[in-house]
């Protein structure tokens, strides 16, 4: 194993540690599986650095993802209090923790916490995102209205990601499409085609998101009375789909 190899410096040894549980979690986990993770992670977090301390807060998601939310946010509250964690770090696990109360759709909770990092936080990226959380939950809620403000500010203050910016736009569209707000909803569809253009590395996000974007401005441009950017919308989505891998799962890097 490679945190056996002569040599290594202990925080080294711990990343290398972190980063199994986190290969643990991603298939299929069993019981038995999460709740060693959990107590490993318990462990890693006695002697954490804030590099250790970041990998743990990514095994953390996938806990979540294994639908482990207790434990998920058990960690990630340990994470965000530990003497080692920067601000960063700390921001980072409480974003973590908003997710993990929106997938249990406490979104009261969540945006409690959003909130607090859209008013605190010390990078810009970190309340963009925020920002994004708030307005996908305002949304989930069936506020569309809300969600449009909030998703609006999270895209003026241009996230310097392609796909993070994409993901704005189209939670954006969904709002205003909720919204009956036909002609935005497809501007907003198409900031998505825009910015993940098929000439852009085919992620498996990348490929979900474009070619829903293309499907949803299709129908909003229509309700819009557009026929011509519904016409196009329709285009890129055929040609988007007819040339995807015939397993359907896009090279994913």
């Amino acid at each position: 194993k490679a945190e056996e190899a002569p040599g290594l410096d202990p925080e080294t040894r711990d990343i290398i540690r972190a980063q199994q549980c986190l290969l643990r979690l991603r298939f299929n986990p069993s019981q038995a599986e999460k709740r060693e993770v959990s107590r490993e992670a318990a462990r890693l977090l006695e002697n954490a650095t804030d590099r250790v301390l970041n990998e743990l807060i990514t095994a953390a998601h996938f806990l979540a993802y294994a639908h482990e939310f207790e434990e998920c946010e058990r960690l990630l509250h340990a994470i965000s209090e530990h003497a080692s964690a920067t601000e960063r770090t700390r921001e980072r696990a409480q974003l973590y923790v908003a997710y993990c109360y929106g997938k249990e759709r406490r979104y009261a909770d969540a945006h409690v916490l959003l909130e607090g990092l859209i008013q605190n936080a010390t990078s810009d990226e970190v309340r963009a995102t925020a920002l994004m959380e708030h307005g996908l939950y305002y949304y989930y809620e069936g506020k569309p209205a809300e969600g449009v403000q909030a998703l609006t500010r999270a895209r003026n203050m241009g996230m310097s990601d392609p796909l993070a910016r994409a993901k704005i736009s189209y939670h954006l569209g969904n709002c205003y499409f909720a919204t009956r707000q036909y002609r935005e909803a497809g501007m907003a569809y198409e900031e998505v085609l825009a910015l993940l253009a098929p000439s852009t590395p085919a992620t498996f996000g990348r490929y979900a998101f474009y070619t829903r974007a293309a499907e949803r401005g299709h129908r909003a441009y229509e309700k819009a009375g557009d026929l011509a950017k519904a016409k196009r919308c329709l285009r890129l989505y055929e040609a988007a789909t007819v040339s995807a891998p015939q397993n359907g799962s896009p090279v994913e890097g």
